[in-house]
C-alpha cells in the first residue's frame, strides 16, 4: 500500500522510510493551498488533530476526507480494517486487525489474576495534564492489568490539580516521553506529591516511548505490552510476541 501515499505530515516519522514523501504542513496550520495543489483522492485524519472547519475547504474542492475517531484500541482495529477498505486492501488490513487483536486478548489473559495497580499517566506538568477516562489511552491502560486513577474523569486528557492527584494517591507514574527531566520537573513543581503519592515514594515511575502511546495505530499493542510490564513486572514484550 506504500505506492498509494501521496504525502505525510510533519509529524509522521514511522517507518524511517516515510521520509522520502512529500510533507504537508498540518500544525499550527493546515496547508490547504498544498493539499489543493497535490490532488489526493483521499485524507486520512483524525477528528483530534484537524480543525473541522477545513471539511468545507475538502467538500467545496471535491476532496473526500476520512476522519477517524479513537476511544478504545478496539477502534483503532476497526479504522485499520476501514482504511483498508477505502484503499481496496481489505484482506491485508483485515489480517493486521486480527493479529493486533489477538496480541491484546494475550496481554490481557497474562494480567488478568494479577493485582491491579492505579497508575497515572502524566501528559502534561504545567498545565497538570493526565490520561482521563474518556480516550483511548485509558483502555490502553486498563488493557495493561491496571485500575486508571482518574478513570472516572469523562474527559480523554483532563486538567486536574494537585489536591485531586492526592486525594487518587497513584501507585505508578507512567510519563509517556523521551525527556529523563520530566519526573525531576514535576516533583519540584508539586513538591507535596512527590513527598506523598504512594508511586514516588515506592519508585515506580517509568519513562514509555511517547510514539507508542499517544499514537494511535498496529504500534499501539506495543504500547500496551509495555504498559503491562510497568504494571507487572514479571512481564516483558517480547513475551507477547510483537508483530513488526
Amino acid at each position: 500500500g506504500a505506492e498509494l501515499l501521496a504525502a505525510r505530515s510533519q509529524a509522521d516519522d514511522y517507518p524511517p522510510e516515510i521520509e522520502d514523501y512529500p510533507v504537508i504542513t498540518t500544525y499550527p496550520e493546515l496547508d490547504l493551498a498544498g493539499i489543493f495543489e497535490m490532488q489526493p483522492d483521499l485524507i486520512l485524519a483524525t477528528n483530534e488533530i484537524i480543525d473541522p472547519r477545513a471539511t468545507e475547504f475538502f467538500e467545496k474542492n471535491g476532496i473526500p476526507v476520512y476522519f477517524q475517531s479513537y476511544t478504545s484500541l478496539d477502534d483503532i482495529y476497526k479504522n485499520i480494517e476501514r482504511t483498508g477498505e477505502l484503499l481496496n486492501l481489505e484482506k491485508n488490513a483485515r489480517q493486521l486487525a486480527d493479529s493486533l487483536r489477538r496480541v491484546e486478548a494475550h496481554i490481557v489473559d497474562s494480567t488478568s489474576i494479577q493485582a491491579k495497580f492505579s497508575p497515572m499517566l502524566l501528559i502534561s506538568v504545567k498545565p497538570l495534564i493526565v490520561a482521563g477516562g474518556g480516550g483511548f489511552m485509558h483502555d490502553l491502560i486498563e488493557k495493561s492489568g491496571a485500575k486508571n486513577a482518574f478513570g472516572e474523569l469523562e474527559q480523554p486528557y483532563p486538567e486536574v490539580d494537585p489536591e485531586l492527584v492526592l486525594k487518587m494517591m497513584p501507585e505508578v507514574i507512567i510519563i509517556p516521553s523521551r525527556n529523563q527531566e520530566v519526573y525531576k520537573d514535576f516533583a519540584s513543581t508539586y513538591p507535596t506529591l512527590h513527598l506523598n503519592m504512594p508511586a514516588a515514594i515506592s519508585g515506580r515511575i517509568y519513562l514509555v516511548d511517547p510514539d507508542i502511546i499517544y499514537r494511535p495505530g498496529p504500534r499501539s499493542v506495543e504500547g500496551l505490552a509495555y504498559l503491562a510490564r510497568t504494571q507487572h513486572a514479571r512481564l516483558t514484550p517480547d513475551d507477547f510476541f510483537l508483530p513488526q
